[in-house]
């Protein structure tokens, strides 16, 4: 998510959270494969982007399945609020 157009990562506009849920075929409901929360972005007493810590939105994981399906990825901006994509995975 956001590989177009890199997001921004302050304290004041930021990726809080990103969940990877998968959709196997056949099944009526997605698993919740993964969610990570982001929370450091830049805050400290100093005040806002003082920090030398910054979390970057990016995130990897790994699963195993049998069936064919879709990943559902979704990411929460503090700003403009939940953003998803998806991508078609075929077990063969």
């Amino acid at each position: 998510m956001g590989k177009e157009i890199a997001h921004p990562n302050t304290a004041e506009h930021h990726i809080q959270s990103i969940e990877v849920y998968f959709l196997a075929e056949g099944e009526k409901f997605p698993f919740q494969v993964a969610r990570f929360e982001l929370n450091t972005h830049g805050e400290s007493t100093q005040g806002p982007n003082t920090s030398t810590v910054f979390s970057e939105p990016n995130v990897a994981v790994s699963f195993k399945t049998e069936k064919s399906g879709t990943i559902y990825v979704t990411s929460y901006c503090n700003i403009h609020g939940i953003w998803k994509n998806t991508k078609e995975l075929k077990v063969e």
